[in-house]
């Protein structure tokens, strides 16, 4: 709207981003260069107080540069787990991004920066109570879960389940994802159509296998957020097939 703001900001580190790789991502947030060019943006706009907001643990360089404002970190999923599958030699996604096993040391970029969190933010919000652990000294923990838009959901007009129910899921496939578990489940269920959708960021393999053994099994790939209301009201039963290991459990997940 007229009040939301965005600050593009070009920088010219094309040696240090070879260098340091992901590692780059927590070291330009604590550059004057771009520290400058945000203080200028804000002072541009007439912002002299603020909400600082951050969501990503490689950005709390932000924490130090604007001691003065009040400071939210939102911890999402935790990201020192999500480190531990990378140091056993797996691909996995972070907020999005995927990463691999090359960039596993900055794991210790990112303890160091939740250490920050803990001394210097003001509030910390999760989805997940779990995340509490990685805050030990914080006083100002606060659990909020993900919540649903139940007017863009609940369609009920119009969608046909068909003579054969639809097991489905939503969600991105990766590493969190039971392919053995799925397999087990459609091979006792030769009746019922299971229906997985989102991109394949790793498993690509296992999904193609499972696909071609299981004819009760198809893998729908990435689709549009605006066609899940439609696809999951198709769902008989929603399934959340994921193995159950700390970094799960820093989780709250939106298909839920």
């Amino acid at each position: 709207d007229s009040k939301t703001f965005i600050i593009d900001i070009f920088s010219n580190d094309f040696i240090k981003v070879l260098i340091q790789k992901r590692a780059w991502w927590d070291s330009v947030f604590r550059s004057e260069k771009t520290l400058s060019k945000i203080r200028r943006a804000l002072k541009q706009l007439g912002i002299e107080e603020f909400e600082l907001l951050v969501q990503n643990p490689m950005a709390v360089g932000l924490f130090e540069a604007f001691p003065e404002q009040h400071k939210i970190f939102d911890t999402i999923d935790n990201w020192l787990e999500d480190r531990k599958s990378v140091v056993q030699g797996k691909s996995v996604d972070l907020g999005g991004r995927r990463i691999i096993k090359k960039m596993r040391n900055i794991s210790s970029i990112v303890r160091k920066n939740y250490n920050e969190v803990d001394k210097l933010a003001d509030l910390i919000i999760s989805v997940s109570a779990n995340n509490k652990k990685i805050f030990p000294t914080n006083t100002n923990f606060k659990e909020i879960t993900n919540g649903v838009d139940f007017d863009k959901f609940n369609i009920i007009d119009g969608i046909s389940k068909g003579n054969t129910p639809i097991i489905g899921y939503v969600g991105k496939i990766q590493d969190r994802f039971d392919f053995e578990l799925l397999k087990k489940v459609a091979e006792l269920n030769p009746n019922l159509q299971f229906n997985i959708y989102g991109p394949l960021l790793s498993g690509r393999e296992k999904a193609n296998e499972i696909e071609k053994s299981k004819k009760n099994v198809s893998f729908m790939r990435e689709v549009a957020y605006d066609k899940l209301p439609r696809i999951i009201n198709t769902f008989s039963v929603g399934i959340i097939p994921h193995t159950i290991n700390e970094f799960t459990a820093s989780m709250n997940p939106l298909k839920l």
